[in-house]
C-alpha cells in the first residue's frame, strides 16, 4: 500500500475534460517536458476521423495523461505498493511515445519496410536510447526518486511471453487495461457520440486480482465490463472504421507509398523508406529522424513539388476526397453470395489489391493514385476466451466472462471491401471491378 504523502503524487495538477484534475509527480513532469513527449501534441489520436467528426482533433498527449490517471486508479484499487504504483504510472504516461504521424495509421507504413516494427517496438527503442528519459526513470537527478527504468521497460516490451509482474503488464496492456478504458471514453467525448460511454467508476471499483496475480473482475462488476466491451465494438463500427475516414486514411497511405518507393524526398537523395528502416541505419540516427515526424511534418514531406503525392495530400487538406465505387460486405449474408468470390476478395494480399487498383485505373483511364482498393476487417471486439475472468467476493473463480456473457452476438469479423475513385469515375470503376474480377454481385 502507498506510504508516500498525497502531495508527492500531486506535485503538479493538470485539468482534464474527463477526470477533472490529474495529479503528477515531479518525475512525471520531467518526462512530460522531454522532446519525445511534447511531440505527442502534434499527433492526432484518431488520424483523419476529424473529417467526419470535427471535434475529434484531440492528441496522443491528452490521451497519455488520461491513461496515467486511469492506471493510477487501478493501482490504488489493486493495493500496489509505492514502487509498483510509480512504475505503472510512468509506463502509462510513456506508452504511446513511439506513435507515428496520424497514430496507428503509420503502423501500416512500417509493415511495408520492416514487418517486425510498430509503435510499441519504437516506444521501447526510444526509452532504451534516449539519455534524458532513461536518466529521469533511473532517478539520477533526484535522490528521492527511486530507479524504475528496468521495470517500466519490461512491461512496455510488446508481446513478451513472461513478465516479472504480470499484474502490472495487465494494467498497461490487456483485455481491460488503462489504455482502452481511457481512449474509448475520450474518443467518444471528442467525436460527440455516445457509443464509447460506459460506467468506468463501476469498472474501476470492481477490478481485482486473482491468486496468481492476474487482473480480473468481481462478479458484481461484470455488467459494467460488458457495457465497456460493447462500447468498444460500436466505436470500431461507427467511428474508427467509418468509411469516410477509411477513404482519407487510404489517400494518405497511397501518398506515403508513392513517396516511399517512387520519389526522392530529400536533396541528399535519401528516400523516406531508407530512413524508416532502423536496421539500415544506426538506431540513434533513425530516432533523430523519427522524432521530427508528426502530422504536420509528414504532410510537408509529401507535398514536395516534384512528388505525385502532392495533389493527393492537398486534396486531403481541402476535404476533396475520393468516393466509394465499390463497397461490399464480405461476411456471410452480405452482397457477395458466392463463397469462392468472398474468400478470394477476403484473402487478397496487399500486393494483389495494388495490382487490382492498377488494372482498374488502366481500364477507366485514370491516374493510378486515384484508384485505391482497400479491405477493412472489423473484428468483434467483445469477448475472447480467457481474457477476463470473473471472481466472487471471496476470490473464488466464478467463470470466464466469455462464457457467461448475456450478450449473444456473432463472433465472425465484419470484412468490407472497397474500391475508391474520383466522383466522376464511380460507375466506370464499379463496372471495371466486376469485369476484371468476375465477382457476381446482385
Amino acid at each position: 500500500m502507498s506510504g508516500r504523502p498525497n502531495h508527492y503524487w500531486r506535485y503538479k495538477i493538470i485539468r482534464d475534460p474527463l477526470y477533472g484534475f490529474i495529479g503528477l509527480t515531479r518525475r512525471e513532469v520531467k518526462l512530460m517536458n522531454t522532446e519525445w513527449f511534447t511531440r505527442l501534441f502534434r499527433i492526432k489520436q484518431l488520424s483523419h476521423a476529424f473529417l467526419v467528426y470535427p471535434g475529434a482533433v484531440h492528441t496522443r498527449y491528452e490521451h497519455s495523461l488520461g491513461t496515467l490517471y486511469v492506471a493510477d486508479r487501478m493501482a490504488v484499487q489493486l493495493g500496489l505498493n509505492d514502487h509498483e504504483r510509480e512504475v505503472v504510472r510512468a509506463a502509462a504516461l510513456l506508452h504511446d511515445l513511439g506513435q507515428g504521424p496520424f497514430s496507428h495509421l503509420f503502423d501500416e507504413v512500417f509493415k511495408w519496410v520492416d514487418k517486425e516494427c510498430d509503435h510499441e517496438h519504437l516506444t521501447k527503442l526510444i526509452i532504451e536510447n534516449d539519455e534524458t528519459i532513461r536518466s529521469i526513470l533511473k532517478g539520477e537527478n533526484n535522490n528521492e526518486e527511486n530507479d524504475i527504468y528496468s521495470d517500466v521497460l519490461e512491461i512496455l516490451t510488446p508481446r513478451k511471453r513472461f513478465y516479472k509482474n504480470k499484474l502490472l503488464a495487465d494494467i498497461i496492456s490487456g483485455g481491460l487495461d488503462c489504455d482502452k478504458l481511457d481512449y474509448l471514453r475520450r474518443d467518444s467525448y471528442h467525436a460527440g457520440v455516445a457509443y464509447g460511454i460506459f460506467d468506468i467508476e463501476r469498472v474501476l471499483n470492481t477490478i481485482t486480482k486473482d491468486p496468481r496475480g492476474r487482473l480480473c473482475i468481481l462478479k458484481k462488476g461484470k455488467d459494467a465490463v460488458e457495457n465497456y466491451r460493447l462500447g468498444r465494438y460500436l466505436m470500431h463500427i461507427q467511428v474508427y472504421r467509418h468509411h469516410t475516414r477509411e477513404i482519407a486514411d487510404s489517400m494518405f497511405l497511397r501518398a506515403v507509398k508513392l513517396s516511399l518507393y517512387n520519389e526522392k524526398l530529400f536533396e541528399d537523395g535519401i528516400t523516406l523508406a531508407e530512413k524508416l528502416t532502423p536496421n539500415k541505419n544506426s538506431i540513434k540516427d533513425f530516432l533523430s529522424f523519427y522524432k521530427q515526424l508528426d502530422d504536420y511534418s509528414i504532410y510537408s514531406l509529401l507535398k514536395n513539388p516534384a512528388s505525385r503525392s502532392k495533389e493527393l495530400v492537398e486534396n486531403l487538406e481541402r476535404r476533396k476526397l475520393l468516393k466509394r465505387a465499390v463497397d461490399l460486405d464480405l461476411t456471410s449474408g452480405g452482397e457477395v453470395r458466392d463463397a469462392i468470390d468472398r474468400l478470394t476478395l477476403a484473402n487478397m494480399t496487399e500486393e494483389e489489391m495494388d495490382g487490382l487498383s492498377e488494372k482498374i485505373a488502366k481500364r477507366i483511364q485514370e491516374p493510378s493514385e486515384y484508384v485505391i482498393v482497400r479491405r477493412v476487417e472489423i473484428p468483434i471486439k467483445l469477448f475472447k476466451e480467457g481474457e477476463i475472468l470473473v471472481y466472487d467476493e471471496d476470490q473464488n473463480l466464478t467463470d470466464d466472462l466469455y462464457r457467461i456473457s448475456i450478450i449473444r452476438v456473432r463472433t465472425e469479423a465484419t470484412i468490407r471491401f472497397y474500391v475508391f475513385t474520383r466522383q466522376e469515375k464511380r460507375q466506370e470503376g464499379y463496372r471495371a471491378f466486376k469485369e476484371i474480377t468476375g465477382v457476381k454481385i446482385p
